[in-house]
């Protein structure tokens, strides 16, 4: 799974615990919700979920009511979570996020999905993207829960929850990026939001056009940058620099912060940031542009 291309720090999250506790205490919300949502967390696994409707702002999904969703199995080879771990291939199965919000009934206008990690990374999954690519709430890795897994193989455990995909292929890019799978580990809570909410305080000016630089590197920076660097109560925190801070380093120094998304390592030897040296002038130079945009006057 591909991991943040902006001044992040690359880790693997601790390991959750997966102890059951009894449900009959719990309390389940009405169908709204598809009988799927308690009010209260009852298990260190169940999944945490917002913004399903005005009369539930938050709940938490059961582990085993999971199970009970249409599920899919896919085989997944050379992803770098588990390539990392020197495991080549493993078979997933779980809920698509798109039979998930059918089952939550999320309404038609919340349009943007956030998954959050434990480790700070965000997932950002817009409509149009969980249609093009049909991301998977992962329960089970070789047909065993994330924990039995670990266990069995001696590596660290990426559940209770992890998002993969199918035979992931790029449905656009721009410039030299592409389109990228928003694969996540240690997945804990899914939140439900409109893409104004999200993107609409970090879209660039009205005066810079459609072909813009300003508008290209938006459109690289709200897919790759906004999962560890957060925009305002959105996006990760996995980084600890800010959009704002980006913004003025960009502004600030412009050909340092091109060269650090380029090549990390050759502006700090500490940085553990991938490189991104598919990334052209050109690429630099729009991330550049739009984060100097986005410097307040």
């Amino acid at each position: 799974m591909e991991r943040p291309k902006l001044i992040g720090v690359v880790a693997l999250s601790a390991v959750l615990g997966c102890g059951l506790f009894s449900a009959t205490h719990t309390r389940r919300v009405v169908a709204s919700a598809g009988q799927l949502v308690q009010t209260k967390r009852v298990s260190r696994r169940d999944l945490a979920v917002r913004g399903l409707a005005s009369s539930m702002e938050h709940g938490y999904i059961p582990y085993e009511s999971l199970l009970h969703l249409p599920q899919v199995t896919a085989k997944v080879e050379h992803d770098a979570s588990f390539t990392d771990m020197h495991v080549l291939s493993v078979k997933i199965t779980g809920v698509p996020l798109s039979a998930l919000s059918k089952a939550l009934q999320v309404p038609a206008e919340k349009d943007l999905l956030l998954a959050r990690s434990d480790d700070g990374y965000v997932g950002i999954y817009p409509a149009e993207y969980v249609a093009a690519h049909e991301p998977i709430l992962v329960l089970t890795v070789d047909s065993m829960t994330t924990a039995a897994w670990a266990q069995k193989t001696g590596n660290v455990e990426l559940g209770p929850y992890l998002i993969g995909y199918d035979n992931f292929k790029p449905a656009w890019h721009v410039l030299a990026h592409e389109d990228r799978p928003q694969a996540l580990s240690v997945v804990l809570e899914l939140e439900y939001k409109t893409q104004q909410q999200v993107f609409g305080p970090i879209i660039p000016a009205a005066r810079f056009g459609a072909d813009s630089p300003e508008r290209a590197g938006f459109a690289i920076a709200k897919q790759s940058c906004l999962r560890c660097h957060a925009a305002g109560p959105y996006g990760g925190t996995k980084a600890g620099l800010s959009w704002e801070v980006l913004a003025g380093l960009a502004k600030r120094d412009g050909a340092t912060f091109a060269q650090y998304v380029h090549d990390p390592k050759s502006i700090s030897s500490k940085a553990k940031m991938p490189a991104n040296p598919q990334y052209d002038a050109a690429t630099l130079q729009a991330l550049t542009a739009y984060y100097s945009s986005m410097v307040k006057q």
